[in-house]
C-alpha cells in the first residue's frame, strides 16, 4: 500500500483483498480435493486388497496438492508396492486401472468443480502453466503457479490496458463445455 500513490490506494487494497481471498479459496479447494480423494483411494486401496490401504490412499492423495499431474504421481507409490509385495502382478494392474479410473473422475469432476471453480482460471491455461512451473522450478513451482497465475488474472482484471489478458486467463466461454455436477 505504501509503494501505491494516494490515488490508487483504494484499488491496490481492494485488490489485495481480492488477491487474499483467491488464495484462501484455492487452498481451501485442493485441501478439500485431496480429503476426497483420501477417502476415495483409501476406500479403492482396501477393495482391492492391499496392505496400508488407508497410509498408501493418504500418502497418494497428498500428490493433489500438484494440479492434474499430482494423481498420476501419487498413483505410482501404490502401483510399486503392489508390484513389489504382492504375489501375483494382477494387484499392480488393478491398482493401475484404479488409479486412472480415480484419475479420469478427479481430473473432469472433482478438482474442476471444487478448485476450478473457486480459481476461476481456464483450464487450459492452468494445465500450460504448470508444465511451465514445472520446467522452471520442479514440483515446488507446480505447486505454486496455479495461485501466482490466479493472482496474476486478478491484477489484470483491475487494470484497463491488461484486461485483454485477464479474459484469456478466464473461463468466460468454456463453461458450456465443462463438464459439472448438475450437467450429470
Amino acid at each position: 500500500l505504501r509503494l501505491a500513490e494516494r490515488r490508487r490506494s483504494n484499488i491496490t487494497e481492494e485488490l489485495l483483498n481480492q488477491i487474499s481471498k483467491v488464495t484462501i479459496r484455492y487452498i481451501t479447494g485442493v485441501a478439500n480435493v485431496v480429503l476426497i480423494l483420501s477417502i476415495i483411494n483409501s476406500i479403492g486401496l482396501s477393495i482391492i486388497g492391499l496392505e496400508y490401504a488407508i497410509m498408501l490412499g493418504i500418502i497418494s492423495a497428498l500428490f493433489a496438492f500438484i494440479p492434474y499431474f499430482g494423481s498420476a504421481i501419487g498413483g505410482i507409490l501404490p502401483f510399486t508396492f503392489a508390484l513389489l509385495t504382492e504375489n501375483s502382478p494382477q494387484y499392480a494392474l488393478i491398482v493401475a486401472i484404479f488409479y486412472i479410473i480415480v484419475m479420469i473422475i478427479d481430473h473432469n469432476i472433482i478438482t474442476p468443480n471444487i478448485v476450478g471453480r473457486n480459481v476461476r482460471l481456464n483450464p487450459f491455461i492452468v494445465i500450460i502453466s504448470i508444465i511451465g512451473g514445472g520446467l522452471v522450478w520442479g514440483i515446488p513451482g507446480m505447486v505454486v503457479i496455479v495461485p501466482l497465475i490466479a493472482i496474476f488474472k486478478i491484477v489484470c482484471d483491475k487494470i484497463d490496458s491488461l484486461k485483454v489478458f485477464g479474459f484469456l486467463l478466464g473461463v468466460e466461454g468454456t463453461e458450456k463445455h465443462s463438464i459439472s455436477f448438475t450437467k450429470i
